[in-house]
């Protein structure tokens, strides 16, 4: 058992996370809500040992894709964004991010039924 009580060590479970992708990429496709849920688990794997590049990467891919197959306003797009925010902070702030238009993208205005 390491450090945290945790029986397998970080590294293991990015392994084990992109083994996953792969698989569902596999067998559902790449745009498959359960293999956007995989990418998103991947990069948070990354983000937990410091690969933030790597994260950041995924996390700006799979807020992508979600908004373009679930949405701006469904609740995984959204956490999406909220996960991309979060490492982008850890980063280095907003001083440096490539993907700073995606989180400061205006929504397009909802049309009235009328």
């Amino acid at each position: 058992m390491c450090a945290g009580g945790h029986a397998r060590p970080r590294g293991e479970a990015i392994d084990l996370h992109s083994r996953t992708l792969a698989d569902f990429e596999r067998v559902l496709g790449p745009d498959h809500p359960e293999t956007l849920l995989s990418r998103n688990n991947l990069a948070t794997a990354y983000e937990a040992v410091g690969r933030l590049d790597e994260a950041i990467g995924l996390f700006t891919r799979t807020l992508a894709d979600r908004e373009r197959v679930l949405g701006p306003d469904h609740p995984d797009t959204l956490v999406s964004r909220n996960n991309l925010a979060a490492a982008t902070r850890r980063w280095g702030g907003w001083t440096r991010p490539k993907n700073r238009h995606l989180l400061l993208r205006k929504r397009p205005a909802k049309r009235s039924r009328s």
